[in-house]
């Protein structure tokens, strides 16, 4: 039996590429993802919480993907939370 199958993995899946996509589908939002992160990188790497190197963290699998979704998930959930307030100004303006 595939993976696939399993409709909780798909289910996950599903919710893994909405989730690119909305994050994905704009240069702002984009940027604003890489300015964040970078942030949080910095205060990590300043705090000690995190090495720097070449090479560390690094595969060619979608594992790797996940993981990186991972790390970045308080950056992006950030700039959800950016989306949802700039909706909600523009809902109050109209």
């Amino acid at each position: 039996m595939s993976v696939w199958n399993h409709t909780t993995v798909n289910d996950f899946f599903d919710v893994v590429s909405q989730l690119l996509n909305i994050i994905g589908s704009s240069d702002k939002r984009r940027d604003n993802l890489r300015k964040k992160q970078a942030n949080k990188v910095m205060a990590a790497l300043a705090e000690g919480e995190l090495e720097s190197g070449t090479g560390l963290n690094q595969e060619g699998s979608h594992f790797a993907s996940l993981l990186n979704i991972q790390a970045i998930y308080a950056s992006i959930c950030d700039v959800l939370e950016d989306l949802g307030e700039f909706d909600s100004d523009r809902d109050r303006r109209t």
